[in-house]
């Protein structure tokens, strides 16, 4: 009786993918990945998709150098602390700008307060010709707030809050379908940009493909 021939590994295996390979998505529907909002410069996602350790909040240079790639040096981190530690803050790894919205929370009254310092630090990374993440525990409410203020602001005020059908609300979730507002977010957000545009102060709306 012959022997059963020994198996032979493929030719040319590839290369198994690095766990941080897929921080960044395509797919609307993945939750933990960070996805790229129309054509625009920012990312939105979970804290699985930032450059730390969500649990000890110390830098992670494999996904940072995912990031890298993207182009990606600014990070607005919309409130997370690390989740087994007694540090304040995340700490990403050198060469990234860095915002740190402290004390942001879901059930947040002052969201506006807040909204300036974002409009500015994303008006550095587009003088940077950086691209810019914005996340949140898991890109759910807080983060999509945030990129919500960037869009309209992005449009001079045309563009309205929305929701899942119209406005800033339904770009976003044309990139993340898990990504909302929770109502009290969006209540703030549209007295804010009536403050800041008002109707007769309204341009021309820039589109989105």
């Amino acid at each position: 009786m012959n022997p059963e021939p020994t198996p032979q590994a493929p030719p040319n295996p590839a290369l198994p993918l690095s766990p941080h390979s897929s921080i960044l998505s395509t797919d609307r529907t993945d939750r933990w990945c960070a996805q790229q909002i129309a054509d625009t410069g920012i990312w939105l996602g979970s804290v699985k998709a930032a450059p730390y350790s969500p649990s000890s909040g110390k830098p992670n240079e494999a996904k940072a150098e995912v990031l890298r790639e993207k182009g990606i040096g600014f990070i607005i981190n919309c409130g997370v602390v690390p989740t087994k530690s007694s540090a304040t803050e995340m700490t990403p790894p050198p060469g990234f700008h860095y915002l740190y919205l402290t004390g942001l929370a879901e059930n947040a009254t002052n969201l506006s307060t807040y909204l300036t310092a974002c409009l500015n630090f994303y008006h550095q990374s587009c003088q940077s010709n950086s691209a810019i993440l914005v996340h949140c525990a898991q890109g759910i409410h807080r983060s999509p707030s945030v990129v919500a203020a960037l869009l309209i602001a992005l449009t001079n005020g045309e563009m309205d809050v929305g929701d899942a059908r119209s406005g800033a609300l339904e770009e976003i979730q044309k990139a993340r379908s898990r990504a909302t507002s929770n109502s009290n977010f969006v209540r703030q957000l549209q007295v804010w940009r009536y403050n800041m545009w008002p109707p007769q102060m309204k341009h021309k709306r820039t589109r989105f493909n």
